[in-house]
């Protein structure tokens, strides 16, 4: 989500099964209640709002049904946020069908529910994951199961392997600078240090001794960088192996890396042809399963948010015909008398389109040209003045703050689960969480024990 001049533009959020410490009230024989605590499974869905990913909140739905998630999640924010969801402009979210169902999911239920559209930044972050899972998958297909098993067996323990001479990987990867990689978390800085070490054939003296970070099967991330371990620390590898080691260094790590730097929301439908451009490489039976993956989370090709990359085009001519359709969306909203929310359903890519203005095919039938959520408070002379500019001029717009991806929220939602395993109740929960986030604020890194203050509320009172 964002928050802008005390507005909140957007939101995200991110659920999460977790195991939550509660209080269980017990009947005895004397008629008194007892109250002990123990642990149950409970979904949390954590809430932040952009920039800078400021915690809003948590809720816990009554059951995983969009309905029941969409109700808990509105009546969070409408208690907290003077505006509620009327102040909502963005909405930000993983992939997950429950999430971005054209019909029942929780942002479709959002629009029905406070009545207005909204623009939906689908994480980019998460869709790389599915792509990176698919091709995989594709690699491994008719492949015997002894083989997959030696791969899988080794993955878990890989870093203790001795490092081999290795045959190094023709790549195009990203320049990037040594600031860059610390603003960076320690798993991609890994991903990028391994690439680079693979695509030179040498490795660095202290790159087999790094922690790939455990294995973990709900993020791609870690499989990634352990599959590229296990490439270094073996002498002869098949040819499904290279083609999996060669898809993470030619599309995944690229990606991965264009979404966390350039992670504006008006870049996201480049990095949708980004990844379409640079997975060509492969033989045409895998990029039928590749084009099925990139179609069924192609949420930046939606037309919105292509328009939203065609007006911040360095090219005016791009720009022009972004302008022109966006006038002509919002002629047809003034003319139509029945106002309805429309559906996001993503139209049928063109994947040999030669630049993301002609991912979608703008005549065809599944293509509907609404007005852009996020343009709603722009007047149509801002835009025509802002879409004259000479070329080459680098446009500042208020949605370019919008992020493509949630990566940011999973630091939210690994807090959430660790209050939610140390205390009870939503309302302590929420505390322990701001607390920490307060004391984090503080001091980000203790060096030593003797830097550690208490943080006291702003009255000066301790108690």
């Amino acid at each position: 989500g964002y928050v802008q001049t005390q507005r909140i533009r957007g939101k995200t959020s991110k659920p999460k099964l977790d195991l939550t410490e509660t209080v269980i009230i017990a009947q005895r024989y004397n008629d008194e209640t007892k109250t002990q605590t123990g642990i149950v499974r409970e979904e949390h869905i954590s809430l932040a709002a952009e920039p800078n990913s400021q915690y809003v909140g948590h809720v816990t739905p009554s059951s995983g049904s969009a309905h029941d998630e969409t109700t808990a999640i509105f009546e969070d924010i409408t208690s907290q946020l003077k505006g509620g969801f009327d102040e909502v402009d963005v909405v930000g979210c993983d992939g997950t069908n429950t999430n971005t169902g054209w019909k029942g999911g929780i942002l479709r239920k959002s629009e029905e529910l406070i009545g207005k559209p909204m623009q939906w930044a689908v994480c980019l972050s998460s869709n790389c994951r599915s792509d990176l899972s698919s091709c995989i998958l594709t690699a491994l297909h008719q492949v015997p199961y002894s083989c997959i098993g030696l791969i899988s067996s080794k993955l878990p323990d890989c870093e203790k392997l001795p490092v081999v001479s290795f045959k190094p990987i023709k790549c195009d990867l990203p320049y990037h600078s040594a600031d860059d990689l610390r603003k960076l978390n320690n798993d991609l800085m890994y991903l990028f240090q391994i690439s680079k070490a693979i695509k030179s054939g040498e490795c660095q003296e202290n790159l087999p001794s790094m922690n790939p970070d455990k294995l973990n099967k709900a993020c791609w991330l870690t499989s990634a960088n352990r599959i590229l371990r296990l490439y270094i620390a073996t002498k002869n590898p098949n040819n499904k192996f290279l083609e999996i080691v060669t898809y993470i260094l030619t599309v995944y790590v690229v990606m991965q890396y264009r979404v966390r730097t350039q992670s504006s929301n008006a870049d996201g439908s480049r990095h949708v042809f980004q990844t379409i451009y640079r997975s060509r490489y492969l033989p045409r039976e895998h990029q039928v399963v590749d084009h099925s993956s990139i179609q069924t989370n192609a949420y930046f090709a939606i037309p919105e948010n292509i328009l939203l990359a065609m007006m911040t085009d360095f090219q005016l001519a791009v720009r022009q015909d972004a302008l022109n359709k966006i006038l002509s969306a919002r002629q047809d909203e003034v003319e139509n008398l029945h106002h309805s929310i429309r559906y996001n359903i993503i139209p049928q890519l063109n994947f040999e389109a030669k630049d993301c203005t002609y991912m979608i095919l703008w005549e065809a039938t599944d293509v509907s040209i609404t007005v852009r959520p996020v343009l709603r408070n722009v007047s149509n002379e801002e835009l025509i003045d802002n879409s004259s500019l000479l070329d080459n001029t680098v446009l500042e717009w208020s949605f370019s703050t919008f992020p493509c991806h949630t990566v940011e929220i999973e630091r939210t939602v690994k807090l959430v689960t660790e209050a939610a395993f140390r205390v009870c109740v939503c309302d302590a929960r929420d505390g322990v969480i701001r607390s920490t986030l307060l004391s984090r604020q503080a001091l980000p890194k203790f060096q030593s024990k003797s830097q550690f203050v208490t943080i006291l509320p702003e009255n000066g009172d301790s108690d």
